[in-house]
């Protein structure tokens, strides 16, 4: 398979375990590896990972000194080293409402492992223009969607863009294998622009797959997360009555038409696609918006199974509290008929998603630890009788460049921590039956964060 000429090698002269999982990016068969050697080279990958990270982040160092951690010599040593998927949005919200511009930058250095005294905040107007200027000065940071109302930020470099592209173009829709000849109509369900992982991640896949003749988004606006951060406030505010009639009229009038707006770009993107279903079409969209574009087909008398073999769809991102029947993935495969369906199971914070497999499968990518915790995110699990071992997912991505790879998420998943995948491939794999804590009514309190979080404020305080 062709490689773009603009991608940069990725394997190096390193001869580190973490550079040869990382390498492994430029395999033909990225999951390929024995389960014993991959663990091997995953723990000696987090020892040296530990070894750099400790003398440029100081509030690694402190928590590790805390915890009496001087060497990675077991994965049980990174449990309490792991931060709360709650870290990276930690900053108090006075930061921004206030334009406390300063006081955020140096939040965002406390997790940094690349300084960012060279970022000039010097009459930022909103957090928007915080990002720009953070972007400017050649820090690559993204964010998460911000549907709790918070946004966390999340330090890149671009040598984690050169993974991320090297990957996409060597293993995008796998397990089969989509050529990326620049030959298919590009579809994205979402914003052009903004600091979304998602947009940031699609932009860099334009190269790659996109006709050039022929990339649509639903919208050419930048998703604002100032916006976002109001409507947040907003709605905190008439929940807990203290919102003004007028404040609530302007809000719910404003909630109108971006909501009417959103609606009729919607219905001009659908058209375009079910116009080209014929055609091979790269589309990246949410579950939501792919429910939405099969009830829009299905009321303009579209039949099910008429989109080309050739086109790739990727869906995922939760249902963000909308109601769909309990078989609506299975509804939208049959509406997709021959068109391959990604699945992907990951989160802004890592490097790739692991993919899905024939058997259903998610594969861990090589070069992420994955991590099996209790309920708490203190203890780690150890697989049953049957290999099979369920609890809060954790993760230490090796191939983070300008942040601690380390995370306890919010997810509720099993892994399978056998040799091998019913696919036939290599473990450990995670099982499709994935929740989050909050949904479930379960308490979603990590350990952890409460006292990370209590460093930062200390390096905060005046």
């Amino acid at each position: 398979m062709a490689i773009p000429a603009q991608l940069v090698p990725i394997r190096s002269r390193d001869a580190s375990a973490r550079a040869a999982l990382i390498a492994k990016v430029e395999d033909a068969d990225l999951f390929a590896t024995p389960a014993r050697e991959l663990a091997e080279l995953r723990l000696e990958g987090a020892r040296e990972v530990f070894d750099e990270r400790r003398r440029q982040i100081p509030l690694l160092q402190r928590r590790a000194d805390e915890a009496g951690i001087q060497s990675i010599r077991s994965l049980e040593d990174l449990v309490p080293l792991l931060f709360s998927h709650t870290t990276y949005k930690s900053y108090p919200t006075a930061f921004v409402t206030r334009g406390q511009w300063q006081q955020l930058l140096r939040w965002y250095g406390t997790l940094s492992a690349v300084p960012v005294d060279d970022v000039d905040v010097t009459d930022v107007r909103d957090i928007d223009d915080f990002l720009d200027r953070l972007w400017a000065a050649g820090h690559v940071t993204v964010t998460t969607s911000g549907t709790s109302g918070k946004v966390s930020f999340l330090h890149r470099t671009q040598a984690d863009n050169d993974l991320f592209i090297a990957f996409g173009s060597r293993h995008y829709g796998w397990p089969g294998k989509i050529v990326p000849a620049r030959d298919r109509h590009f579809f994205q369900l979402a914003p052009k622009y903004g600091p979304y992982m998602l947009m940031t991640a699609t932009r860099l896949y334009l190269p790659v797959f996109a006709r050039p003749d022929s990339q649509h988004w639903l919208s050419e606006k930048r998703m604002s997360i100032s916006y976002i951060m109001r409507a947040a406030e907003m709605r905190q505010k008439m929940a807990d009555g203290t919102a003004s009639p007028e404040e609530i009229e302007a809000f719910e009038s404003n909630a109108r038409a971006q909501a009417e707006e959103t609606s009729a770009a919607f219905e001009r993107i659908s058209d375009r696609i079910l116009a080209l279903r014929g055609e091979p079409m790269m589309l990246i969209a949410q579950w939501a918006m792919l429910w939405r574009l099969l009830q829009r087909a299905r009321a303009l008398g579209i039949q099910d199974g008429e989109f080309h073999s050739a086109s790739v769809v990727s869906g995922g991102g939760g249902l963000k509290g909308l109601s769909l029947p309990p078989d609506y993935e299975e509804q939208v495969r049959r509406f997709l008929g021959q068109a391959t369906l990604r699945g992907t199971y990951g989160m802004s914070e890592m490097s790739v998603a692991f993919p899905r497999c024939e058997a259903g499968r998610y594969h861990t990518i090589p070069w992420v630890v994955p991590l099996i915790l209790d309920a708490t995110g203190e203890r780690l699990l150890q697989p049953g009788p049957d290999g099979r071992v369920e609890g809060r997912f954790a993760f230490l991505d090796l191939s983070c460049h300008a942040r601690w790879g380390g995370m306890i998420s919010g997810d509720k998943v099993i892994m399978d921590c056998g040799d091998f995948c019913p696919c036939g491939r290599p473990g450990p794999t995670v099982l499709p039956q994935i929740s989050r804590y909050s949904d479930l009514g379960e308490e979603d309190k990590i350990g952890c964060a409460g006292t990370i979080e209590a460093y930062i404020r200390g390096v905060l305080s005046p």
